[in-house]
């Protein structure tokens, strides 16, 4: 059985791989396992990194019957031989497989996909198709409220920005909220997410978690069951974890990410051979890590952003109908999942 955790980002993804699944030899993330060499990290990086760019960036059915995603899956079964315990499991979650960057793709982007489902639910069924090691297939989604989501999600990119701040970030998010509703690659429609992803991958093996809708234990207390693994010692892990994000300065609040001017520069003054290794390894690279300290140091996140009311009021009223749908889907009134009517 594969376990997979698809996201999406700023929903708690971080202290899921890096205090709760890098601690099972089975785990196959971007992050560096408990028992991993590095061949074998570099092996997980470099297949979850390829399955998004699948995801993100070809047809599934021309690419899964390609040569190229035979390759691929060829190479994930390998992989899951290697990794999966004495019951056939193997447990994914890797984030960056439901969207691309939302700040800076334009909507050319969206014109060019043609599908009618949100590409994860069906590159994952022609993906389970295609592996020869197994034939289960279990997903979780984490959500949370979109406002907060998309506060969070800028602070940690506006790194990629020459000027990020306030006016910036309402920019992206008003950009964001032209764009069709009800279109597969538009990530904020949390209702359209589940109903994909239980068509065509099964009601019972699909699991959409609100945040906001249960308490921390119980948060983590149903992914272990989702994932066939133990709550009492996932609890232990999860509880030693600190208590509110690290960007967070206040409710609806961030600190944003100034360019990354002196990494980008050091990493531009390296020989190519280099750069392309170094960069694919950078979360664990000693030296690159020196460089993003130094950095961080010589640019302190100065800037602040904040959801104002007035596009907290857009975001919901945007959202209003997708969040009525996943209140249906997860049988909770919408008061509860924290979704609620604009004002």
């Amino acid at each position: 059985m594969i376990f997979f955790h698809l996201g999406l980002p700023k929903t708690g993804t971080t202290s899921l791989q890096s205090a709760v699944l890098s601690a099972y030899p089975n785990a196959v993330l971007k992050r560096r396992v408990a028992g991993d060499d590095e061949e074998l990290w570099r092996e997980k990086r470099g297949a979850l990194w390829r399955l998004k760019q699948a995801v993100l960036f070809q047809d599934p059915d021309e690419f899964w019957s390609s040569k190229t995603g035979r390759k691929l899956a060829a190479r994930f079964d390998r992989l899951f031989e290697r990794v999966a315990d004495d019951s056939g499991n193997v447990l994914i979650s890797y984030e960056h497989v439901t969207f691309p960057n939302a700040f800076h793709h334009e909507p050319e982007f969206y014109q060019r996909y043609r599908g009618d489902a949100v590409p994860v639910a069906t590159h994952l069924t022609a993906w389970l198709d295609r592996l020869a090691s197994q034939d289960e297939l279990r997903v979780l989604a984490t959500v949370r409220r979109q406002g907060p989501f998309l506060g969070s999600l800028y602070a940690q990119w506006a790194k990629y920005e020459d000027a990020p701040g306030q006016a910036a970030f309402e920019a992206g998010v008003r950009r964001l909220l032209t764009r069709p509703v009800d279109h597969p690659l538009n990530f904020l429609n949390y209702a359209k997410l589940a109903t994909d992803l239980q068509e065509r991958i099964g009601s019972e093996r699909t699991l959409v978690l609100p945040m906001e809708a249960m308490t921390a234990d119980e948060y983590w207390r149903s992914i272990a069951e989702h994932a066939e693994l133990d709550p009492k010692a996932l609890l232990e892990r999860t509880r030693a974890l600190p208590a509110r994000n690290r960007r967070s300065v206040e409710p609806g609040s961030w600190q944003v990410h100034p360019p990354p001017s002196l990494r980008r520069r050091t990493i531009e003054r390296l020989p190519k051979r280099t750069r392309r290794r170094r960069v694919a390894a950078s979360d664990y690279n000693l030296p690159l890590r020196a460089v993003s300290k130094v950095d961080t140091w010589l640019h302190p996140r100065r800037g602040t952003i904040s959801l104002r009311t007035g596009l907290q009021e857009e975001i919901l009223a945007y959202c209003d109908e997708p969040n009525r749908q996943l209140a249906t889907l997860t049988r909770q009134p919408i008061e509860a999942l924290g979704y609620h009517d604009p004002v």
